[in-house]
């Protein structure tokens, strides 16, 4: 585990580094993949440092491994402790952003520019621009304000600040699918092409995925995916249970066969044996193991997880949303607005019925075409 001081250190000692990214999740992985194909003709991946940071929940969800083999990369690839970076004297962010500086680092972080270690480089002497890759969709289910105590607002208001003043003086390439504009938010297309785009030319993880046997099967099939809200207590009493197993009836009774997609972080998993389904308890995202099978599925069904939002627009499957169909009674505050701001944002690209007999129709209009 590499303490900030040691990056830092090791930033100064290595001249040749010339990006520095974190990621969490395999979602981030695939950022950070479109971030170096993007960069390929300009910049050799191998000069980076790469640090993979612990979830705040969940602890560490990339393998160090697995991560060099998908990258192709040996070096320079840690664990980060994830410390909050403490900057005493903000008033030095005014005079070095205006000082010539010898050098220059790409800083390579999910949703945010990650300023305040470009602050830290900048007081070494070394200039920042920043390229920013998608965090998922809970970033814009809870950017509302609503969910932070005093003191986070406190913090989210200097954040903005020190943003504002980053945004003038340095390069921010923003590569999130969703941009706000205005109190909406905007589809960044090109964005949703580079992912496609790199999901089409990155097969290194096919082996695993074949051991499900998704791209051998000739029958129609379903996936349906689970989500942190349990462990989280944020789906109360097992009430997605009940739900999942009506949903899985209705699909087998349509001769669909169905599949169950564990959520990378989620730890409560032993209480979907009962549900009797094929599980697949992959590490990797969806949208790889969609991309490394032949025989995609008819249907991908969630609450409000970002493949929901990913693989109706990346491969053009029908999403399904069962946000309508749970008893909100089940639900704590935070859930409820999550899914509310789910509806708003997305029901133009997510089917989201408030019925069963909807989903039946929804199904029946499909075996029309």
């Amino acid at each position: 585990m590499i303490s900030i001081e040691k990056v830092i250190s090791l930033i100064q000692k290595d001249v040749n580094i010339n990006y520095v990214a974190i990621i969490t999740t395999p979602w981030h992985l695939l950022g950070l993949k479109i971030f170096l194909k993007n960069y390929s003709h300009s910049m050799d991946r191998s000069k980076g440092l790469i640090l993979i940071s612990k979830h705040k929940i969940s602890g560490i969800c990339l393998d160090i491994e697995e991560v060099k083999n998908q990258l192709q990369i040996n070096r320079y690839i840690y664990e980060y402790s994830g410390e909050e970076i403490r900057i005493n004297k903000m008033i030095s962010i005014f005079y070095c952003y205006h000082k010539k500086a010898n050098r220059e680092i790409i800083l390579v972080s999910p949703e945010k520019p990650w300023i305040r270690f470009g602050i830290l480089l900048e007081t070494k002497d070394i200039n920042c621009s920043y390229y920013i890759f998608d965090e998922g969709i809970g970033t814009y289910l809870r950017s509302d304000k609503r969910y932070y105590s005093g003191i986070d607002r406190v913090k989210t208001f200097i954040r903005k600040c020190l943003l504002q003043f980053v945004k003038m003086n340095r390069d921010i390439s923003n590569n999130n699918l969703l941009v706000k504009n205005g109190h909406k938010y905007v589809l960044q297309s090109q964005i949703v092409q580079q992912y496609k785009e790199i999901l089409s030319i990155d097969n290194e993880v096919g082996k695993k995925v074949f051991k499900y046997n998704l791209s051998d099967k000739c029958a129609p099939y379903v996936i349906l995916n689970t989500q942190t809200y349990h462990d989280n207590h944020e789906i109360l009493n097992d009430a997605d249970i009940p739900l999942y197993r009506i949903i899985i009836k209705l699909f087998h009774d349509q001769g669909y066969s169905v599949y169950l997609k564990i959520h990378p972080r989620e730890k409560s998993i032993l209480r979907y044996n009962s549900l009797h389904v094929k599980i697949i308890d992959s590490k990797i995202t969806q949208e790889e193991l969609i991309n490394n099978t032949n025989n995609k599925p008819h249907y991908v069904i969630g609450f409000t997880t970002t493949t929901l939002v990913t693989l109706s627009l990346f491969y053009d499957i029908k999403t399904i949303s069962l946000i309508k169909l749970l008893d909100s009674s089940y639900l704590s505050g935070n859930a409820i607005q999550d899914f509310r701001t789910f509806n708003k944002i997305f029901d133009d690209i997510v089917l989201i019925p408030d019925t069963l007999e909807k989903v039946k129709d929804i199904i029946k209009k499909e075996e029309r075409l």
